[in-house]
């Protein structure tokens, strides 16, 4: 009876050490497993098992990473919910609460909160990326940078608010604070400076620097925004057809612009106000095309033009020499004044009146005055008359001449006669 008890007492301790050392042996696999993880806070990693090299400071951080490593969740319910990504790093409170990818770094009060899939993402600034989702290789620095942003991929945010309502475009660049605010679908565009693009809101491909831009519109660029900004200076050659240059002051363009520089017919009086060009942007030796009309005096060979046309030299017209007078401004008046065979007559000229008072006597009125005392020379027409004559004038003013005709016998009688008067003007 003494050698059974003694039997199952043996049996008893036997069983009750076996079971410590399977308890013994299952914690120190646990053990091994955790070795290399560190976690401070009210279920930090709570639910690790193979996952290593994680570091969780704070309630709840890294609860449900098993198998996630190289992970560093630092604040309460920062990567809460990842499991197996890896290499991500949270901190701030919620800090990608939801995140189960991998490679995403968060720094903020709710930074890339809801990322559940999205890879590659950088947040700096509390909210930043809150609302990202599966939109990959973002990096937004700025409280509220692309906050709405779900599926939107390779978007760069920097500054207060930039980017703040995109939700899926993807490829913008905003730098500055509002920079492309209100974009929501456009893709493509680049918002720079304060506000930079900050009315875009679906276009894609505009390129906003200092400019708000305007809804809607696509492959647009805007630099400065007036009154504010007055001038740009470029250094370098700019490239480019010009086709879509409209709305240029001539009062900005200065400098030189070369014959190989602007086309024969680039240039229409279509495109050129009257006023738009003044003496002082017109170089040298400007060669003009087609019918060209100035205001004010031309010269031309000189500087310090008189008249309307005053040119320093010989002209010439359909390759002859025109005559040139010495007295300027002169002006002509031609007439001829016919007799027919039946006593009618009938003129040729203009800027000229007749009055036939009388026999053999006439007057002749000019339109305009000259402004001083013309010369006038005659010529006695008397093929209807059978005979010759001649002709007498006098009481000659600015405003027109007398004049008598006679035949052969000095008596008056009515003839035909060719005059041209010459004088200033």
């Amino acid at each position: 009876m003494k050698t059974n008890t003694q039997f199952h007492r043996s049996l008893i301790a036997l069983a009750a050490k076996s079971a410590a050392l399977v308890l013994a042996l299952a914690s120190a696999n646990l053990a091994s497993a955790q070795t290399n993880n560190t976690r401070t806070g009210a279920n930090a990693l709570a639910d690790i098992t193979t996952g290593d090299l994680n570091t969780a400071d704070g309630a709840y951080a890294l609860l449900h990473t098993t198998t996630g490593r190289l992970n560093t969740a630092v604040g309460a319910n920062s990567l809460k919910f990842n499991t197996a990504g890896n290499q991500n790093t949270a901190v701030g409170y919620a800090a990608l609460q939801f995140n189960t990818a991998s490679g995403n770094t968060a720094l903020g009060w709710g930074a890339l909160d809801f990322n559940t899939s999205g890879t590659l993402n950088t947040a700096s600034g509390s909210l930043v990326l809150l609302n990202n989702t599966t939109g990959s290789s973002n990096t937004a620095t700025g409280y509220q940078a692309l906050t709405l942003n779900t599926t939107g991929a390779s978007n760069v945010a920097n500054g207060y608010q930039a980017l703040q309502n995109n939700t899926n475009g993807g490829f913008n660049v905003a730098i500055g604070d509002g920079a492309l605010l209100n974009n929501t679908t456009g893709s493509g565009n680049i918002g720079i400076g304060e506000d930079g693009g900050f009315n875009l809101t679906a276009g894609d491909n505009n390129i906003c620097i200092g400019n708000k831009g305007v809804a809607g519109q696509s492959g647009i660029i805007r630099i400065g925004t007036s009154p504010t900004h007055t001038a740009t200076y470029l250094a370098g050659v700019i490239h480019g057809n010009g086709a879509g240059l409209t709305g240029l002051p001539a009062a900005s363009l200065t400098g030189t612009i070369t014959s190989a520089q602007i086309d024969t017919s680039a240039v229409t009086n279509a495109k050129i106000a009257n006023g738009a060009v003044g003496s002082g942007k017109l170089a040298a030796n400007l060669t003009l095309g087609g019918t060209t009309v100035f205001s004010g005096n031309v010269g031309i060979g000189t500087t310090t033009p008189g008249v309307s046309l005053d040119v320093a030299g010989n002209i010439n017209s359909s390759g002859k020499p025109v005559p040139v007078a010495e007295e300027i401004s002169l002006r002509i008046v031609r007439g001829t004044l016919h007799r027919d065979a039946g006593g009618n007559y009938f003129t040729k000229g203009s800027g000229w009146t007749w009055a036939h008072p009388s026999k053999g006597n006439f007057t002749i009125t000019f339109d305009v005055p000259f402004s001083d005392l013309p010369a006038v020379t005659f010529g006695v027409n008397t093929f209807n008359e059978g005979g010759y004559g001649f002709i007498t004038t006098w009481d000659a003013t600015e405003s027109g001449f007398n004049v008598q005709t006679r035949g052969g016998n000095a008596v008056l009688g009515d003839f035909g006669f060719d005059f041209i008067a010459i004088g200033p003007r």
